[in-house]
């Protein structure tokens, strides 16, 4: 956390003065309206004026007090209730500003989250499970050949696993398990096919991770959430998430900010992925870069990828 030094006014020298300041303004405006009284004017304003140039001049600088009707007055020495009345003040003052000065230092040292530590407070977190669940936290077995690079991908695709869903860590981490085995050894693919998943448990689980080739389009960021879509309704966590990861993939170099864009499964090919009710909560609000175009065709015996979709 970086070191925040205490600064307040009344260490420094002047501090009187600055404090001071307002009834000295006070005073020069007071002397200036009753310049411009009757001499002779009795009224209660001309009585208060004076009082008050009389106090502040015996509290200041002792300068002579010249009453339009007293043509004569001479100075006046300061009185012992002016004092009475500025030793109170200027304690009270002094108080205040101390008590600012406090005010500012602890809400400065206090100010050290960022906006990605703001959001992370939104969703539970907790030392044995972080938000961001890494390979080694699920126990993921090593993939059978080497991961494929890619460049910063141009679609980010929301997908659904199928099956049964999750709710707490150890359900989501065994469910992740599940999936990794399900994709290799009855798939026979090299590795768990997302790129991440995210579970109803609040966590984002890393399966490829970001800047590598999946089973989908070659240039995609595949993220899938844990659970049947077709039959639960995702919870409002777990699509805000999807809006969290797709955040951080430019910044992460598994986005090409510029000009990628969000789609749903089923536009980028033949399936019920990712549900009717994860497609609706995704289209409406999931996604911030969100194109509704349809990237395959339909050919005989099957479908060919669109690779130019979206534009």
């Amino acid at each position: 956390m970086e070191n925040y030094q205490l600064s307040l006014p009344f260490l420094e020298t002047d501090w009187v003065f600055r404090a001071f300041r307002p009834l000295w303004n006070l005073r020069k405006i007071v002397r200036k309206t009753q310049q411009f009284q009757p001499v002779k004017c009795k009224s209660p304003l001309k009585h208060l004026n004076s009082t008050v140039v009389s106090f502040l001049d015996s509290a200041f600088d002792n300068t002579p007090i010249i009453e339009h009707d007293q043509p004569h007055a001479t100075k006046q020495k300061p009185s012992l209730a002016s004092i009475q009345v500025l030793l109170p003040l200027a304690g009270f003052i002094a108080v205040g500003l101390v008590l600012t000065g406090i005010i500012v230092w602890r809400v400065r040292a206090n100010y050290a989250t960022t906006n990605e530590e703001a959001v992370t407070e939104l969703v539970s977190t907790t030392v044995d499970y972080p938000l961001f669940v890494p390979r080694e936290g699920w126990n993921a077995l090593e993939p059978t050949s080497p991961p494929i690079p890619i460049a910063p991908a141009l679609v980010f695709v929301g997908k659904h696993t199928g099956g049964s869903s999750c709710a707490t860590p150890a359900e989501c981490v065994a469910r992740v398990q599940e999936i990794q085995r399900e994709h290799m050894e009855v798939k026979g693919l090299a590795d768990i096919s997302y790129n991440f998943l995210i579970g109803g448990d609040g966590r984002i689980y890393t399966g490829r991770g970001w800047g590598v080739e999946n089973e989908g389009r070659n240039d995609s960021v595949d993220v899938a959430l844990i659970g049947d879509f077709n039959i639960e309704v995702p919870t409002t966590e777990m699509v805000f998430l999807v809006r969290r990861l797709e955040n951080r993939g430019p910044r992460e170099g598994g986005l090409d900010y510029a000009n990628y864009w969000a789609v749903n499964h089923n536009q980028t090919e033949p399936t019920d992925s990712p549900g009717a009710h994860l497609f609706a909560r995704l289209a409406s609000n999931g996604y911030f870069h969100y194109s509704s175009a349809v990237c395959y065709r339909n050919v005989s015996g099957g479908f060919e990828v669109d690779y130019q979709c979206p534009p």
